[in-house]
C-alpha cells in the first residue's frame, strides 16, 4: 500500500509505484507536477484522517484556501463497522466522536463551476483514488486543475481571512486562549496582528467574534451566567467551613451575595478586630452589581482579603450585614448565627 504524507509522496503514475519523491514546502504554490505526485488514481490510505490531511495538503499546493476544499458523501460505514475495518472512528478532525467514516465521496472546490475534484472509495479495508465516482446518477472525474484564481491577496501582500477552516491552528488557540480576558475584539484583533505578523495576513472582525464565542460556549455551555454553578460553589464552601449567603429580593432575583472561604474567615477572625476596611467597586461586572472587599492587615503586615459582598449600591444597610456574616462586626450576638453558613438579619 502507498502512503502518502507531508514528507513522502508516492509516484505519479496511476499504476501506483512504490518510488517515492519529496515533497516541496508547503509555503510555495506548485505545479501541477508536485500535485500529481500527492494525489494520483490508484493511491490507497489506510485511514480516512489521512485521506483528509492528504488531500488538503494537495489541494493547498495549488494555492487553494482550506476553505475552499469540502467532501460529500450519501454513503457511510457505522461506527462500530468503521471500527471493526479500520480500528478506529476518527476524532481528531474537528466532527463528533464515533461520527461515521464514509465509504464513498469526492473531496472538491466550494468555488463554483471549478472542476476540481478527487474521487475516493473504500475497498479491502483501505480507500483509494479512482477515476471517477458515481453518484444520484451524475459522474464527477478526478480533476487537479482550477478554472479560477486560487491565491487571494489584499493590499500590500496581506491575505485578508474571514473563514474559519482558514485559520491555521495556532491562530485558533490564540483566540480561545484569549477569549477569556476581559478585552474588545479590535484589541484581540491587534494583539493577533503582533503575534502573526510574519504570516502576513489580516483578519475579519466577525471571524475573531465567532471563534471566541464557539470556545466559551465550549467552557461554560449554553448558560453563560452558570448560576447553578455560582451556588454549587458557594455551598461548598459553606459546608467547608466558610460563609455564602444569597440576597434574593422580593421578585426572586439574585440581587447580591455574601462570599468568604474558609481562609477568609480565618484571618477575619484572628485579624479583623484589629484593623479592617472596605470599599465598594462600579462597573467591573455586566451585571450592575457592586463590588465591596473587605480587607484588612495579617500579622507579617501584609494585606489579606477577608471577605467579599456583591450588592446594587454602596451602602451602610449591606455594609453592616457583610460584617456580621463575615466576623467582623462587634454587634451584639442574637445577630449572628454560630453556623457560620448563615445570617439572621434584623
Amino acid at each position: 500500500m502507498a502512503d502518502a504524507t507531508p514528507n513522502a509522496a508516492a509516484s505519479s503514475n496511476s499504476t501506483a509505484s512504490n518510488t517515492t519523491a519529496s515533497v516541496p514546502d508547503v509555503g510555495a504554490v506548485q505545479s501541477s507536477t508536485s500535485v500529481h505526485q500527492i494525489l494520483y488514481v490508484g493511491l490507497r490510505l489506510s485511514n480516512f484522517d489521512k485521506v483528509h490531511s492528504t488531500t488538503h495538503y494537495a489541494g493547498e499546493l495549488t494555492g487553494m484556501k482550506p476553505s475552499q476544499i469540502a467532501y460529500n458523501t450519501k454513503n457511510s460505514f457505522e461506527p462500530k463497522e468503521a471500527m471493526q475495518l479500520f480500528g478506529y472512528s476518527h476524532t481528531d478532525l474537528g466532527r463528533l466522536p464515533n461520527s461515521k467514516v464514509p465509504r464513498r465521496f469526492q473531496f472538491y472546490c466550494t468555488v463554483k463551476g471549478c472542476p476540481w475534484h478527487v474521487p475516493w472509495t473504500w475497498d479491502r479495508n483501505e480507500f483509494k483514488v479512482v477515476k471517477s465516482v458515481t453518484e444520484c446518477g451524475t459522474t464527477v472525474p478526478f480533476c487537479l486543475d482550477h478554472s479560477h484564481q486560487t491565491t487571494e491577496i489584499t493590499v500590500d501582500g496581506y491575505a485578508f481571512i474571514n473563514h474559519v477552516n482558514d485559520l491555521t491552528h495556532d491562530e485558533k488557540t490564540f483566540i480561545a486562549n484569549n477569549a477569556f480576558v476581559p478585552q474588545g475584539i479590535p484589541s484581540l484583533k491587534i494583539a493577533m496582528g503582533k503575534k502573526f505578523q510574519k504570516q502576513r495576513r489580516d483578519y475579519c472582525d466577525k471571524l475573531i467574534s465567532r471563534v471566541r464565542k464557539s470556545a466559551l460556549d465550549e467552557y461554560y455551555g449554553g448558560d453563560r451566567d452558570q448560576l447553578q454553578k455560582l451556588r454549587d460553589d458557594g455551598v461548598a464552601m459553606r459546608e467547608g467551613g466558610g460563609v455564602w449567603i444569597e440576597d434574593i429580593d422580593d421578585a426572586w432575583t439574585l440581587c447580591g451575595t455574601y462570599r468568604q472561604n474558609p481562609v477568609q474567615r480565618q484571618s477575619a477572625l484572628e485579624y479583623g478586630c484589629y484593623y479592617q476596611t472596605a470599599d465598594g467597586t462600579h462597573g467591573t461586572n455586566k451585571y450592575k452589581l457592586t463590588a465591596f472587599v473587605h480587607t484588612g492587615i495579617d500579622c507579617l503586615g501584609n494585606s489579606v482579603i477577608m471577605g467579599l459582598t456583591t450588592m446594587r449600591a454602596e451602602n451602610g444597610g449591606d455594609a453592616t450585614r457583610s460584617c456580621v456574616a463575615y466576623g467582623l462586626s462587634n454587634l451584639p450576638e442574637q445577630y449572628k448565627d454560630k453556623s457560620h453558613g448563615c445570617v439572621s438579619f434584623p
